[in-house]
């Protein structure tokens, strides 16, 4: 089983220290990023990804009777693939490393788990799972790196007679709206008529009033055939109104084109697509976590902290609540109020001179002795720089943003919004 990776450029061109942290010994890892200048989206990506993981391990090889096309290649092995190369604009403080590599506390219920663990490392069991448990002809699994699903019953199989195979959730419609959506037959509940890319409440009441409704988890499995029609529909072909990028390849979107062409009753007229056999597979009673942005990356990680295993211990759960400041190989020497919540240290000192509000994250800042007001909303990632040529001077570089900044349009725009002023 390989794993492959899609990473921001600023990994792909890092020093090893930070590649080792993709490495693993108990994974055959590749990865790679985007075009530079390019943003090939989760469907474009994946088959770039596919065919630089191809065309690596062609290269590499020195025996004529491993050098098979592409179509060889895919019945070899299974492959997981997961994308972390997005700019990561609405959580700054680990755009540069990918939400991947993001650092996850021990959950306070856990065994086993280690104090330097990433958010791939909690993915892995589940995918590595999906995987053991897949038919033969699904040998391809893509999901998205920012997302983290708990189980709290067995994974239940993958359905034999699909192309492709969906994972979803139930949850409440207000967080719907900002996923996508499978809409569902009542008679056959794993049939997808068909599927929205966050939908507005509106259209979510209009198509539940005759179908069900589950969410998207962007865990999905593909058969060879649909790999193919993925990566067909992933170049740019006779088409003209499209950025092509390295070899051909295009922006396409894996859940917001893709998966709209899939289903009985697709909203995106795609016959190629449509030609496909998709099924859904709802994860009873799992819990799904996201870290798209900078306040679901505290939300989540303080929820599972709240979250127990086993009935009998919900008294104890319910009396210790897990507060809403979480602090990762971090010294803080100044003290926190309960009111002073949705704060994140890591890799950082705070020194007794600090004076913190709420809604902050600092990451990345150096031993101290400054006095230093963090108003609310504000947060701070600090990096270390060389000096010019690359000599022995070094120096710190404070990146100051705010907790809900877009980072979306120019300085010059007057809609523009940084450290949540416009």
């Amino acid at each position: 089983m390989r794993l492959l990776l899609s990473v921001p450029l600023s990994v792909c061109e890092a020093h090893g220290a930070v590649k080792r942290l993709l490495y693993s010994d108990l994974y055959n890892t590749f990865f790679t990023c985007d075009p530079k200048g390019s943003h090939l989206g989760s469907g474009g990506g994946t088959s770039w990804l596919l065919e630089r993981c191809y065309q690596s391990e062609r290269n590499d090889s020195m025996k004529t009777e491993d050098d098979d096309d592409f179509e060889g290649w895919l019945l070899r092995e299974q492959r997981i693939i997961i994308h972390s190369g997005g700019q990561s604009r609405r959580l700054p403080s680990y755009g540069p490393c990918g939400k991947l590599l993001l650092p996850v506390p021990v959950f306070r219920w856990s065994r086993g788990q280690t104090c330097d663990q990433t958010l791939l490392d909690l993915q892995m069991p589940l995918y590595e799972e999906v995987m053991r448990r897949a038919p033969s002809h699904l040998r391809t699994l893509v999901s998205c790196g920012d997302v983290l699903i708990l189980l709290n019953q067995p994974l239940p199989p993958a359905p034999e007679d699909a192309d492709v195979v969906c994972y979803a959730v139930r949850e409440e419609v207000d967080r719907l709206r900002n996923h996508g959506v499978f809409f569902l037959s009542h008679e056959a509940p794993d049939e997808l008529d068909m599927m929205l890319q966050k939908p507005s409440i509106r259209e979510i009441h209009e198509y539940t009033a005759t179908r069900r409704c589950v969410m998207d988890i962007g865990l999905w499995l593909l058969s060879d055939r649909a790999v193919r029609v993925l990566r067909t529909r992933s170049m740019a072909g006779n088409r003209t109104k499209c950025s092509v990028f390295a070899d051909g390849f295009r922006e396409y979107d894996l859940y917001g084109e893709f998966g709209l062409a899939l289903g009985k009753q697709p909203l995106r007229h795609d016959p190629l697509v449509q030609q496909l056999r998709v099924k859904i597979v709802t994860l009873p009673e799992a819990r799904f976590f996201h870290y798209g942005t900078t306040e679901d990356m505290i939300f989540s990680t303080v929820a599972i902290q709240n979250t127990e295993r086993s009935s009998e211990k919900f008294l104890r759960a319910a009396m210790s609540r897990h507060p809403a400041a979480v602090f990762q190989n971090a010294r803080v020497h100044t003290t926190l109020a309960e009111d002073q919540r949705s704060i994140w240290v890591e890799n950082s000192e705070v020194s007794a001179g600090w004076s913190l509000q709420h809604h902050s994250v600092i990451t990345g800042v150096p031993r101290n002795t400054w006095t230093l007001h963090v108003p609310a909303y504000v947060c701070i990632d600090v990096v270390p720089v060389r000096g010019e040529g690359g000599g022995d001077k070094k120096g710190w570089v404070a990146r100051p943003y705010g907790f809900n900044d877009p980072f979306v349009g120019t300085l010059q725009e007057k809609a523009r919004n940084f450290l949540g002023c416009h």
